[in-house]
């Protein structure tokens, strides 16, 4: 045990990546449901991503630090693309197909994978790195390099990508199933904007790593929309695409058999009906 190091800061990412290995194993229980597959391999990315940077915490020495880092974008790497991908299926989005979707976007990650493990050639990522103390605790400190910022705008504009097409489909669906999608998007602002945060280089908490911390909290709320929002079992409706165009009418209940949306036929007959007792 002396060759490894223990401390609270070790915590936030521990639980973050126990977190995140529960809601996607809860997400592939549920993996017909729209989006429940892309969110679920975000959840498994995540989780690698956080074991990584717990085990690289734990490790002294550079090389074994070096070694954790380089595995760190494994996880990381593909979080925004399959963020994107569950974006489009949760809001309904059939296009474009899994297999296009993939070839269009993986390049980037896979180029920084490979970066990432041959980093001591060219420096692309990260460049020499070093040890400090930090109340007590080595910690690894290096400088990024080109790729690392290229990477960097490439993963925002994936996130905000997602993020614009959460909050298109927020606006399109009845005020009363809304609540679902906005957890979801609070779930995806919590580290976008810590991240955004910590690229600033300023961190009151050197020890902690803050984006994983925001992680547990995004898990968090994932586990909580789970299992007390009907999250993969009600997905919203988004009305102008779904509802407007049915030739017959239909009421929408929820659970607890209150209307949360109306639609009249256009036959006499619906036209005709009384339905002021439910309203």
């Amino acid at each position: 045990m002396d060759n490894f190091q223990f401390s609270i800061s070790l915590i936030p990412s521990g639980l973050a990546g126990l977190i995140s290995l529960f809601a996607a194993y809860r997400l592939f229980r549920r993996r017909f449901s729209a989006g429940a597959i892309p969110l679920g391999l975000m959840f498994s990315s995540i989780f690698i991503w956080c074991l990584s940077i717990t085990a690289e915490a734990i490790v002294p020495e550079l090389p074994q630090k070096l070694f954790w880092l380089r595995f760190q974008f494994l996880g990381i790497s593909f979080v925004t693309v399959f963020w994107l991908l569950f974006c489009l299926r949760y809001a309904n989005h059939s296009q474009p197909n899994t297999s296009t979707f993939f070839l269009i976007f993986s390049w980037i990650p896979l180029i920084t994978i490979l970066l990432a493990f041959t980093n001591q050639f060219h420096h692309l990522l990260w460049k020499e790195p070093w040890l400090t103390v930090i109340n007590g605790q080595s910690v690894l400190i290096q400088d990024f390099g080109l790729w690392f910022w290229i990477n960097t705008l490439y993963d925002h504009g994936l996130y905000l990508a997602g993020l614009f097409v959460l909050f298109q489909f927020y606006f399109k669906t009845p005020r009363t199933l809304r609540q679902q999608i906005w957890l979801i998007i609070m779930a995806g602002l919590i580290p976008g904007v810590v991240n955004l945060y910590t690229l600033t280089g300023f961190n009151p908490f050197p020890s902690i790593n803050l984006v994983s911390l925001s992680f547990l909290f995004t898990g968090l709320i994932i586990i909580y929309v789970l299992y007390f929002r009907q999250f993969m079992y009600i997905v919203p409706i988004a009305r102008d695409t779904t509802i407007e165009n049915l030739q017959d009418g239909i009421i929408v209940v929820d659970l607890q058999d209150r209307i949360v949306d109306l639609h009249l036929s256009k036959s006499l007959t619906w036209a005709r009906m009384k339905i002021r007792g439910y309203m």
